[in-house]
């Protein structure tokens, strides 16, 4: 037996793996898959306090679990929402960036960081209850909204279930339904082999809290509810769909959420992936607050003839 160590933005896992052909199979797409997270935690490390600060973060109690969550700055409001297997201290780069002028909101999601998972599975839309839950605790009524990969679903639920609770929406790398075309046929080996390293941490344990944990974070990718094109057409809140031009959401895809959505701005970042609010923060920040400031408008080349 050799091993494998397998990171997420929380936990690192050890993982035995088999000798021979299979095995390292295994091990090769598993690495690549890691290197997803591995990015992410090296540029997290450099803000720790974000998703662990004893001074600011604190619990809200819901029915079936306990919400961490962490606010910072002062002015209008703006939640920030990470993606899956991620935490608050994925979203680093934007909290650093919007506190200076805004009231930022983090929450680890549901199943994710240091909030409970509950006994149910794991869906976008029980994410979403949740974080309008906190809004109402919070005592915020309406609010701007950045979410990336995951994040960018949760929003989009957000705005078709509570759309008088958003001002503007910014969603990062967002999909409609699982699998391809949504996402380029590279992402299907490393999905496979998280699967398979799933499968193996249970049968090796059932009862392990971590790989319990990732099996509902891939189940989530995996089984979500679509979103259909007639659900987007009616949104109306002010949004901007961005993606990379090197994303794992296929650009076809991209485009097909923002012209389904009657108001929306379409940005595709060049020289970027899915991790580009990580790896490109100053071009991700600067891009997505000047939405957020900028009175909305949809300008079109039609109007000059």
């Amino acid at each position: 037996m050799s091993s494998l160590y397998i990171y997420s933005t929380s936990n690192t896992v050890y993982l035995p793996v088999t000798n021979g052909l299979q095995g390292k199979v295994m091990r090769l797409t598993l690495y690549y898959f890691s290197l997803m997270f591995l990015s992410c935690n090296a540029l997290a490390d450099k803000a720790a306090e974000y998703g662990s600060n004893a001074s600011i973060g604190k619990y809200l109690q819901l029915p079936d679990i306990s919400l961490y969550y962490e606010t910072y700055g002062d002015g209008a409001p703006i939640l920030i929402i990470h993606g899956n297997a991620g935490s608050i201290k994925d979203m680093a780069p934007q909290i650093s960036h919007f506190s200076k002028n805004r009231r930022v909101i983090v929450a680890d999601s549901r199943g994710h960081g240091k909030s409970g998972l509950g006994k149910d599975p794991l869906t976008y839309e029980k994410i979403t209850a949740d974080l309008i839950k906190l809004l109402d605790h919070l005592g915020i009524e309406k609010t701007d909204i950045i979410g990336w990969s995951d994040g960018g679903i949760v929003g989009l639920h957000m705005a078709m279930s509570h759309p008088g609770r958003l001002e503007k929406l910014v969603t990062f790398g967002a999909n409609l339904f699982a699998g391809e075309p949504a996402i380029y046929p590279w992402l299907n080996g490393p999905l496979e082999a998280w699967k398979s390293a799933i499968e193996a941490g249970l049968a090796s344990d059932p009862s392990s809290p971590e790989w319990t944990i990732q099996d509902q974070h891939y189940k989530l990718l995996m089984n979500m509810t679509p979103i259909s094109k007639d659900m987007l057409r009616k949104i109306t809140t002010p949004t901007l769909v961005i993606a990379a031009d090197r994303d794992a959401i296929t650009n076809h895809h991209t485009v097909e959420i923002f012209e389904a959505l009657t108001n929306a701005h379409l940005a595709v970042l060049p020289g970027s992936t899915h991790w580009a609010p990580m790896q490109q923060p100053a071009l991700f920040n600067q891009l997505t607050e000047n939405f957020l400031e900028e009175p909305y408008k949809r300008p079109s080349s039609r109007d000059a003839f």
